[in-house]
């Protein structure tokens, strides 16, 4: 059974606190050391010091007393008086601070020769004060001898301290190296020891990164099927490995996902795409089917008006109504590519020729191109001519009296707009609607089978949606007892860019 992880901040402040820990020890060791050598250092010194201070007030002293000997000068006498007092406090301070050992005893002698030199002193000065000769120069001798007993003393305190002193300072710079060498261990074994430590908290930090980074250029690759171990030495990495871990299997379920919807969506495309291309090539088969059919009734009439007109008028006339015909016949069936709007107008004007010629005067019919600008425009093949002929049968021809069927031509911008209009009964707003937005063959009244085909009204939009890709390439307006079947052509650069 695993250890539980611990958290990531634990071992940080565990981290922290053993390196103050470690600094700490190593530096209260230093100022210990440091401390001790300071307070042996200040011993000497002190002792060497105090032995200075009392020779100089001794001397002072000594001086005070010989000058107020030879001049009984009152200022000598305060003098001395003051010197007395630095060497009082000399002596008690030798006595008192007593250490049982060689060195204490000598300075506590030291303090008691003070003491009877001062007493010494005191019986000198008094005796010259009482003007006492004989005494005081006796004592005055006894004075000089006890200072000189007492001065040789405190030379040979300092000179048996001078030589315990370099003893004493050649063992301490011995320690002192022992010491500086083992505060110099110590101190590496720290450095070492800190950077043993930082090394492990830094890859206990780095290394769970360095897989995780791993994982993720992996998963940057596509490789979404990574086990992600999420045994991690910190609570926090572990549920970073845990997250990221849901992360990739959500993200491959997610693409996966999207792999099968694309499959599906390409084979929902594949299949349209089929529909489409059935459906392309029935409605072709549908217009070759229809345009193949030129109506014989259309054809046996022609050839018996033909016939009529050359009995009653002449050959003339007949002539140019059989080259009328012929044109008919020759674009009906030159197959269903595309022509330019100049060619399904000479169409539409060969058709209104043999209509005015069978119809007369039931019929009038005119064209007007008003263009400045002739821009070629492509569109396809027999679009006009049913159009025309839908005026014709679905227009003219209802009423008794005939009518009056216009094509008109202009300029619309960069487009083309094509306007043919008939007189007679037009189509309800209703019919509209439904033919602009469903064209089907069933909103028009049966063909009259003395007309040249069978392409109606729907076949046309058809082709201009499919031709242009347009939604609504025509309109019917009625108004004013006129139906308009209105188109706004594309141009193109040249013919063969619209093929």
């Amino acid at each position: 059974m695993s250890a539980r992880p611990r958290s990531l901040r634990r071992n940080l402040m565990a981290f922290f606190i053993s390196v103050l820990l470690i600094s700490f020890s190593v530096g209260v060791y230093n100022v210990l050391y440091y401390q001790f050598s300071l307070q042996e250092m200040s011993r000497l010194m002190t002792t060497s010091r105090q032995l200075w201070e009392t020779q100089k007030n001794l001397n002072a002293l000594k001086a005070d007393v010989d000058q107020y000997l030879y001049s009984r000068n009152s200022t000598a006498l305060q003098s001395y008086y003051d010197n007395y007092n630095l060497v009082l406090n000399d002596g008690t301070a030798l006595v008192t601070s007593v250490e049982y050992t060689s060195h204490g005893v000598k300075m506590k002698n030291l303090g008691n020769l003070l003491y009877h030199l001062l007493e010494k002193g005191e019986e000198t000065v008094s005796a010259k004060r009482n003007e006492q000769t004989q005494t005081y120069i006796h004592l005055h001798e006894e004075v000089e001898k006890e200072h000189r007993y007492i001065s040789e003393y405190i030379q040979e305190i300092m000179t048996t301290d001078l030589k315990d002193n370099a003893v004493l300072y050649e063992r301490m710079r011995s320690e002192n190296q022992l010491r500086m060498t083992l505060s110099f261990i110590l101190f590496l074994s720290v450095i070492l020891c800190l950077l043993y430590i930082v090394f492990l908290y830094t890859k206990q930090i780095t290394r769970p990164i360095s897989q995780l980074a791993d994982y993720a250029d992996g998963a940057a690759e596509g490789n979404y099927g990574i086990t992600v171990d999420t045994r991690q030495p910190s609570i926090e990495f572990s549920r970073l490995y845990n997250a990221f871990g849901i992360m990739l299997e959500k993200t491959r379920l997610y693409l996966d996902s999207l792999k099968e919807k694309q499959m599906l969506e390409r084979e929902l495309a594949d299949q349209q795409i089929k529909s489409l291309t059935m459906s392309n090539a029935l409605h072709a088969a549908e217009l070759k089917a229809l345009h193949a059919q030129m109506n014989p009734h259309f054809i046996f009439n022609t050839i018996n008006i033909g016939a009529k007109i050359a009995m009653m008028q002449g050959d003339d006339v007949v002539c140019d109504y059989l080259e009328n015909a012929a044109d008919v016949f020759r674009y009906n069936l030159a197959g269903l590519n595309n022509a330019s709007l100049e060619e399904e107008m000479s169409n539409v004007t060969s058709y209104m020729k043999l209509l005015s010629t069978r119809f007369g005067n039931m019929l009038h019919y005119e064209m007007l191109d008003k263009r400045e600008e002739k821009a070629i425009c492509i569109l396809p093949r027999m679009t006009l001519q049913p159009l025309v002929e839908n005026a014709f049968l679905h227009g003219v021809s209802q009423s008794e009296s005939g009518g009056s069927i216009r094509v008109e031509i202009e300029n619309e911008g960069e487009n083309v707009r094509v306007m043919i209009g008939n007189t007679g009964s037009g189509f309800p707003p209703e019919k509209i609607k439904e033919i602009l937005s469903e064209p089907d063959m069933k909103f028009l009244p049966p063909i009259d089978k003395g007309h040249v085909s069978g392409i109606g009204l729907s076949n046309v939009i058809k082709r201009l949606r499919l031709h242009f890709n347009m939604d609504n390439p025509l309109d019917i307006v009625v108004s004013d007892g006129w139906t308009r079947v209105i188109l706004i052509l594309p141009t193109a650069l040249d013919k063969e860019e619209a093929v």
